[in-house]
């Protein structure tokens, strides 16, 4: 089974449920190439004889999943605000003085199909000595019928059990002061009632080594809170890339951040995915990443003040290629003999050959012309010698 969505982004996170088996992952696509690579979390298929799925592209630049057979779902997170949504977080508040199971708003027979969820929890674990804050990212598999559920830790403290109540909804029980957030890729399936929605948020910045805020309010710092942060770079052009996935902690003012799990490109500089550290000032999330343009996008169990289903908050959107607060649109013509092209904005242009710098057009060059900015090209012999793939850039200009 395939299915096609256009993730033109830099780093993504998919779950995926099929009737027998369970597969999560996270999902690194170029700026450029189609290119793409997936890393697993965590897989679920009880002795079923392969939990197994790949990504491919085709010629449009579309991610396409190639699925297993049977009844499958797919939900995605994605750095890039553009695709996807990450708004169906729903938020359970467990009881600050017992540790009874807690009833979570997810009906675990699928009917058609199995289920997958992504549970985010946090709390407070006593015993001998003083009590210890933790948190935990767990992954639930539900079937089709009967009542079956398998959960497994893809990072975290391993505080929790979940079951199933008389009602066919999925339970919790673990710790004192215990919130979590339920993530759902079959959102049909999740009965949020009166439940307060997640907090969520996109956001990006056109150079990662300067502090960007990417949750811009934390409601009771002094509670726990567990968040899972979407980074995503881009070096360049082709497979130039990196991603990461973290769970960050938040307990009274303090912060922790964990990397669960990373992809980068053959063609990058680093020797790591974990680039990226976090911060917390007042209230707010801060990041800082490594240079070039980044993209983030924040998960987490704390509940939006609203109680409601919130808009999904984003600062994507400015351009990243140019720095510019609103996109720049443009065409180019290609011929053997020259080329011709056009932007909206004036901006420094930059061809490329087989990736290597060929000529460039300075901003100040380029000639308006009813409201559009041109550029033209004559090649020369030696432009025309073999086969090229030609790409045209805008760029940010020199000094700003």
């Amino acid at each position: 089974m395939h299915v096609k969505f256009q993730p033109r982004g830099m780093g993504y996170l998919v779950v995926l449920s099929v009737k027998l088996h369970i597969i999560n992952c996270i999902s690194r696509c170029g700026f450029d190439g189609n290119k793409v690579s997936a890393t697993s979390l965590a897989k679920s298929n009880e002795g079923h004889f392969g939990a197994s799925n790949c990504f491919e592209t085709d010629e449009g630049g579309r991610l396409v999943p190639s699925l297993m057979f049977g009844t499958n779902h797919l939900s995605y997170f994605g750095t890039d605000a553009r695709y996807g949504s990450i708004t169906h977080g729903w938020i359970v508040q467990g009881s600050d003085d017992d540790t009874s199971p807690v009833t979570l708003p997810l009906l675990v027979n699928g009917e058609n199909g199995a289920g997958c969820a992504l549970l985010l929890c946090s709390g407070i674990e006593t015993g001998v000595g003083d009590a210890k804050p933790v948190s935990a990212v767990y992954m639930i598999r539900t079937g089709h019928s009967d009542n079956h559920i398998q959960a497994s830790l893809i990072q975290g403290d391993d505080c929790w059990e979940f079951g199933v109540t008389d009602e066919a909804k999925l339970n919790a029980k673990g710790i004192l002061k215990s919130t979590y957030a339920v993530y759902h890729n079959r959102p049909e399936r999740v009965e949020p009632d009166s439940l307060g929605a997640a907090c969520t948020e996109h956001s990006q910045a056109l150079n990662g080594t300067k502090e960007t805020e990417i949750l811009n309010a934390i409601p009771d710092p002094r509670a726990t809170a567990v968040l899972l942060v979407l980074c995503s770079t881009s070096q360049g052009t082709e497979d130039r890339t990196i991603a990461a996935i973290y769970r960050v902690f938040i307990n009274n003012g303090d912060i922790s951040s964990h990397v669960i799990a990373g992809s980068k490109g053959n063609e990058t500089t680093s020797d790591t995915h974990d680039l990226w550290s976090f911060s917390l000032k007042n209230n707010a999330l801060k990041a800082v990443g490594p240079e070039g343009p980044c993209r983030y996008a924040v998960l987490t169990n704390v509940q939006n003040p609203s109680k409601s289903k919130m808009n999904p908050k984003h600062g994507q959107l400015g351009c990243l290629a140019t720095g510019r607060s609103e996109p720049i649109r443009g065409a180019v013509t290609i011929t053997t003999d020259d080329l011709i092209g056009w932007v909206s904005s004036a901006c420094n242009i930059v061809v490329t050959r087989d990736m290597v710098p060929l000529l460039e057009f300075s901003a100040d060059s380029l000639k308006q012309k009813e409201g559009k900015f041109c550029f033209h090209h004559k090649w020369l012999p030696v432009d025309k010698s073999g086969l090229a793939i030609l790409r045209v850039h805008a760029v940010v200009p020199k000094g700003k």
